[in-house]
C-alpha cells in the first residue's frame, strides 16, 4: 500500500541525512500537485557510507529493490557496484523513493543549504525552499513542472513576507527589581560605591534609578507586579580591586550566595542584595578580557 508519509517517517526515525525535493515538497508547501513518489535529495554516493547504511536500515523490511534496472536487483547495503550509488530509483511496499545526488540546480550542499526545516507529526525533517522549488520546476520546465512552478508562485506572492530582523547591537542596561528603594540605594550606594546618573519617579507606585558603570548601565526600579528573584539572571560587577570589595561586603553583613573563589582567568563571589537578588563580584586576571 504507498504511503509517502509513513515512508517520510522511516527516513526521520533511521536518522538518514537528506531535504525533500519534487512534487512532495511541492504539496508541503501548499500546492495540490499530486505525487506518486517521494523524491530526496542525499548524500548517496559510494563514499556516503555511513547515510547508505542508515538509508537501508530504513527500508530493509519494504522489501525495496532498483526498480529501473533490468532484473529489478535488491537493494542492498554495501552497493554491490558503484552503479547502485548515485541516483538510486527504488520500489518499496509504501510507494516510490528516489535519492537523488543532486537536483537541477545543484547538489546536495546547495540543496541542504536552500531547505528549511519543518516539524512534522512524525518529526522534523528538510524540505527545499519554496522560492527553490520554484526555480527547479521552472529549469526542467516539462509542462506538468511548469505548471506545480505557476503554483508555487502565487503562493509565495499571497504569503506575507516575514519581519526582517533588527540586529541586536548592545545589551541597553541590566536591571533588578527592588522592594525599599532606600534600603535598595543604601546598599548599591552606601556599600557599592555606585553613582546616580538617573532618579526618576514612575507613576504612583513606581521608581527608576540608574548607575553609569563603565560602558554600561545597570538600573534597580520598583513597578507593580515586578518582584525580586534569587534565581533570576544575575549581573556581574567589575572591581578594581577584589579583595577590598569582599572585605566590604562582609564588614557590611552583605549575605553571600557563594564565597570567594578562583578561576583560572578571574577571582569572583556571589552575593545578594536586600531583596535576595544575586550579583556577581568579579575581578579579571591580568591579559584576560
Amino acid at each position: 500500500m504507498v504511503d509517502l508519509t509513513k515512508l517520510l517517517g522511516r527516513l526521520i526515525e533511521h536518522g538518514v541525512e537528506f531535504v525533500v525535493v519534487g512534487g512532495f515538497a511541492a504539496t508541503a508547501h501548499g500546492a495540490s500537485y499530486v505525487t506518486y513518489d517521494l523524491d530526496i535529495c542525499a548524500p548517496c554516493m559510494m563514499s556516503d557510507e555511513a547515510n547508505l547504511r542508515r538509508l537501508h536500515a530504513a527500508l530493509a523490511d519494504l522489501h525495496p529493490y532498483h526498480r529501473m534496472t533490468m532484473n529489478k536487483r535488491t537493494f542492498v547495503f554495501p552497493p554491490r557496484t558503484i552503479e547502485e550509488t548515485g541516483n538510486i530509483y527504488l520500489k518499496t511496499d509504501w510507494g516510490q523513493l528516489d535519492v537523488l545526488q543532486a537536483i537541477e540546480l545543484g547538489d546536495y550542499s546547495f540543496a541542504r543549504e536552500h531547505s528549511v526545516v519543518f516539524d512534522l507529526p512524525i518529526g522534523a525533517c528538510r524540505f527545499l525552499t519554496c522560492a527553490t522549488l520554484v526555480e527547479s520546476k521552472k529549469t526542467t520546465a516539462r509542462p506538468k513542472d511548469l505548471l506545480v512552478a505557476q503554483q508555487l508562485s502565487a503562493i509565495l506572492e499571497a504569503t506575507p513576507p516575514p519581519h526582517a530582523m533588527t540586529p541586536i547591537t548592545e545589551i541597553a542596561f541590566s536591571t533588578y527589581p527592588v522592594t525599599d528603594i532606600p534600603r535598595a540605594r543604601a546598599f548599591y550606594e552606601g556599600v557599592l560605591g555606585l553613582k546616580v546618573t538617573m532618579n526618576s519617579e514612575m507613576g504612583e507606585n513606581g521608581h527608576w534609578i540608574e548607575y553609569d558603570i563603565g560602558a554600561g548601565t545597570l538600573g534597580i526600579g520598583r513597578a507593580p507586579g515586578w518582584k525580586p528573584s534569587a534565581d533570576g539572571c544575575c549581573v556581574a560587577l567589575e572591581v578594581e580591586n577584589f579583595d577590598a570589595m569582599i572585605a566590604t561586603l562582609k564588614a557590611a553583613s552583605v549575605p553571600f550566595k557563594m564565597e570567594p573563589f578562583e578561576t583560572p582567568v578571574c577571582h569572583m563571589a556571589m552575593v545578594h542584595d536586600p531583596d535576595g537578588s544575586v550579583l556577581i563580584i568579579h575581578k579579571r586576571k591580568p591579559g584576560h578580557h
